[in-house]
């Protein structure tokens, strides 16, 4: 019925076979079935032709041919009840009614369902259904069964009033024309041919073909004559004897295969040869293994050369490669090392992961080739037992037995059986891929091993053993869940595993008397479900580590640090909490942690990335923390010094002042004043800086203009304008009592409170949005020292002077003040200079003859120019 287009489903996909109709759908049905498709949609009505059915309504049309046609009759003379459910006698009484019948009146008056039902059976209406209608509400699957047989089967009659009786008949014959058949072969140019297919689509083949026919008019044929039908038959039913039913004659259209075999399939564990029929034996798809086989029984067919046909299907094991639904850009996909064209895979492979095992069936190995492809299946648990025949039994009741694509070697087999006579060793879960069947094609315990870190810890347990015995106790964290476990191992382990690394610990918790864990990630970046990653930096959304993606609000992470009793196992799930973890550890400036030497449990995934992360383990914690921005307000110059590291130093980190004190890698001499980017090493807690310049990073440096409209503030620097939120942080590093502490006092600072003597600069950063993170207020004095190196005995002590001229310039932290002592009004004779700098006094004396200095002030700076002449040592002091 959906092959002529009579009816639709209910969806594109449903049909709903227990609904019912409507009285108003069953009139478009018989107008489809009497005029076909295209004439039915053309019908139109002007008038209405009950008062309950509109003109303009959807069905109008229909039931008006239908009444004009005598092929339905209203509720009431004025009444159709289009809504109305169509019941089982109304529909036969229609459909009846549409070949010819009621033009003697036998379906009006109180026995109308009774002549209905008499006619119905005696031209085989209802075959299919013993049952028959009956006026109760008729399901759509009876419908269509009823409206099936009216066109295939109950031929269209005339009243004849000489005869008293309805006849056959054609042509034209009285006042109407009568069709020759069914309204199938009259309407639609239906037609049937039964046959035994031996090629099809599902094969490759461009159409179906059929050989033993016997078509319409009972002519039969044998093996060398053939029909072919584009009735778009499976490869389901190669070799079964079918009913085609098609339209034209020379297109061979199919609407509809009716499978007249019995078939009894068996699976891979049950193929045989069946001895109980007249058979022959049929094979389908290129040389594999024997997996599948259908008895196809073509007994109910009368033309067919034997009673049946064992038919074996073939299939072997591939690996599924790079995919792709693209169409029109990439519509192909690998099977194994094959590109095979996307229209010649039969099956749905959209689902089955990129690299899996599949288990695939072609048919030939022509260009003419299709391909069944299908995704293997698993399952897993402990195995209790093994017998000769490959049968495992699971805990739980579950038997497997092999499959004909079994994989398995001896030395699988050996290692099970071992494990199951070894009294002290309870066996963990094996994993098992199975075919379509639930046969085993292998199994495997590495889905379920124990890789585990070890921590370079261990004690002592037989000091008298021997190399071969156990010796030590050692120390390893289970990757998976973050357990301790104590291993006991041998002393050649002991003596060969001399520092810490990943290795396979599952035999060793079960009891395994080798007591030597095998080392993993040597070769390959993979073992069983577990994967090595070299390094990793994990942001807040990073969402892949190395080949592998994973959720990052949802990820656990496993960090390990310390050894022995020390040893700390933290537990994070996602990024988020990872990286806040760290905030709190270190700084807020953290913003991404890079691991290192990973770990990664993996599970299967879907779509193209065959597994994802759902754990991350890494020992020993982060190997370089991302930090942020440093500022030094002074340069640092007291300092201790321990292993080429600064330490004691005082900073502001993004904006804070640093809690305690902070190590920093050694860098130079000393720690310049000013902006540094910062990252921490974990494994020593030191900061590594990396001078920032004015205007690079964004950091700026300068005296601005604040602007404000209401509680809004904004910075110009020149040209830059900046966006200043009314809770940025303010650190002033000033001397004067009254620091501003907020965005509002800074604004009054600028705008309103700048003396001569009051020298400032706003040095703050800025983020990407050009807002201002945070400022620093500071002092605006600079100076630069000249000094000549032609004298004797002169030391400085910084900076070492390596040129004939040098000039330094720093901010300067506080204030400085310039004591001139002179006599008479000139200014030769000046013997003593006071330099004063955050209360260190460097007094330039001591027998030291100065000859002339000049003080040249401006906005900015200061500068000295001195010329020494002397015979004792001079020390300039820091700030020289």
């Amino acid at each position: 019925m959906t092959g002529l287009e009579i009816v639709d489903g209910m969806t594109e996909t449903t049909i709903d076979p227990t609904a019912t109709y409507t009285r108003e759908q069953a009139a478009k049905i018989i107008a489809y079935m009497v005029l076909g498709k295209s004439a039915a949609d053309s019908l139109t009505c002007t008038v209405a032709p009950f008062d309950d059915v509109a003109a303009d309504r959807w069905s109008a049309g229909y039931i008006s041919f239908c009444v004009e046609q005598g092929i339905i009759d209203g509720m009431t003379d004025t009444t159709f009840e289009p809504t109305g459910t169509l019941t089982g006698f109304q529909w036969a009484k229609m459909l009846l009614s549409a070949v010819g019948f009621n033009a003697n009146g036998e379906f009006t008056g109180d026995s109308w369902s009774l002549n209905t039902a008499r006619v119905a059976h005696s031209v085989g209406l209802f075959t299919g259904d013993a049952a028959g209608a009956d006026h109760v509400a008729l399901q759509r699957q009876q419908a269509m069964l009823y409206a099936f047989n009216t066109l295939t089967v109950v031929k269209q009659v005339v009243w004849s009033e000489a005869l008293g009786d309805y006849i056959y008949k054609y042509g034209e014959f009285a006042d109407r024309y009568t069709g020759e058949g069914t309204l199938g072969q009259t309407v639609f140019g239906l037609d049937y041919v039964y046959g035994i297919i031996n090629d099809n689509e599902g094969m490759g083949n461009k159409n179906t073909n059929l050989v033993y026919v016997t078509d319409s008019d009972g002519n039969t044929s044998g093996a060398n004559k053939s029909v072919q039908v584009n009735a778009d038959t499976g490869i389901d039913l190669m070799y079964h004897a079918v009913k085609v039913w098609y339209t034209g004659d020379k297109t061979k259209t199919g609407v509809y295969t009716m499978d007249l075999a019995k078939t009894t399939t068996a699976d891979c564990t049950d193929v045989k040869n069946p001895d109980k029929l007249d058979t022959e034996s049929k094979s389908v798809g290129v040389p594999g293994k024997r997996y599948e086989q259908a008895l196809v029984d073509n007994r109910a067919y009368d033309n067919a050369p034997v009673e049946a046909y064992v038919v074996t299907y073939n299939y072997y094991l591939s690996t599924m490669g790079v995919r792709s639904n693209n169409l029109g850009k990439d519509d192909y996909t690998y099977i194994g090392s094959e590109k095979v064209d996307n229209d010649l895979i039969m099956t749905d492979v959209s689902e089955i992961s990129r690299n899996s095992q599949i288990i695939v069936l072609k048919t030939t190995k022509d260009a003419d080739a299709v391909y069944y492809v299908y995704a293997v299946g698993s399952t897993s648990g402990n195995v209790v037992d093994y017998n000769s025949n490959g049968t495992i039994e699971l805990s739980d009741g579950t038997k497997l037995t092999p499959s004909a694509l079994s994989t398995v070697t001896n030395t699988d087999v050996a290692e099970l059986i071992a494990a199951l006579r070894d009294e002290d060793h309870i066996a963990p879960n094996y994993y098992f891929v199975l075919d379509t069947h639930g046969h085993y094609i292998s199994f495997s315990n590495s889905q379920y091993q124990t890789v585990a870190y070890y921590t370079d810890a261990w004690k002592v347990s037989n000091p008298g053993a021997w190399s071969t015995d156990v010796a030590y106790i050692a120390q390893f964290v289970d990757v998976a869940t973050g357990e301790v476990e104590e291993i006991p191992v041998t002393a050649d382990w002991h003596a060969w595993a001399k520092e810490g690394g990943y290795y396979d610990i599952t035999d060793e918790l079960y009891g395994d008397e080798t007591y030597a864990p095998r080392a993993v990630f040597t070769n390959e970046n993979t073992y069983g479900a577990y994967a090595y990653v070299a390094s990793e930096t994990f942001g807040t959304t990073t969402s892949k580590v190395g080949n592998y993606r994973y959720d990052y609000n949802n990820v656990e992470y496993i960090i390990v640090s310390g050894a022995g009793d020390n040893i700390k196992v933290d537990h994070y799930t996602g990024n988020e909490a990872l990286i806040n973890a760290y905030k709190d550890k270190y700084d807020d400036g953290v913003s991404t942690v890079k691991l290192s030497n990973i770990a990664v449990l993996t599970a299967a995934g879907t779509g193209t990335n065959s597994r994802y992360a759902t754990v991350i383990f890494a020992y020993d914690g982060a190997d370089t923390l991302a930090g942020g921005i440093a500022f030094f307000p002074k340069d640092v110059t007291d300092w201790g010094v321990h292993d080429n590291s600064f330490y004691n130093v005082m900073a502001y980190l993004n904006g804070a002042e640093v809690a305690s004190k902070i190590d920093v890698v050694w860098k130079d001499t000393y720690i310049a004043a000013g902006f540094y980017s910062y990252t921490i090493d974990d494994a020593t807690g030191k900061y590594t800086l990396t001078a920032l310049d004015e205007g690079t990073s964004g950091i700026v440096l300068g005296t601005n203009a604040v602007e404000n409209a209401g509680s809004l503030y904004w910075l110009h620097d020149g040209g830059d304008e900046f966006t200043l939120p009314s809770d940025t942080p303010v650190i002033d590093l000033r001397s004067e009592n009254n620091k501003p502490s907020v965005i509002d006092d800074v604004s009054d600072l600028v705008n309103t409170n700048y003396t001569e003597t009051e020298r400032y600069a706003l040095a703050y950063v800025v983020n990407g949005n050009d807002e201002v993170q945070y400022i620093y207020v500071v002092d605006t004095n600079y100076y630069t020292v000249t000094a000549s190196k032609g004298v004797t005995n002169l030391q400085i002590s910084e900076p070492t002077l390596s040129d004939e001229e040098v000039s330094v310039w720093a901010p300067l932290p506080k204030t400085v003040t310039v004591t001139l002592t002179k006599t008479g009004g000139s200014w030769s004779g000046v013997n003593t200079i006071t330099v004063e700098i955050n209360d260190n006094e460097v007094v330039y004396t001591k027998g030291a003859e100065v000859n002339g200095f000049t003080v040249d002030a401006t906005d900015n700076y200061v500068t000295f120019t001195v010329e020494v002449d002397c015979d004792t040592d001079i020390v300039i002091g820091n700030y020289a």
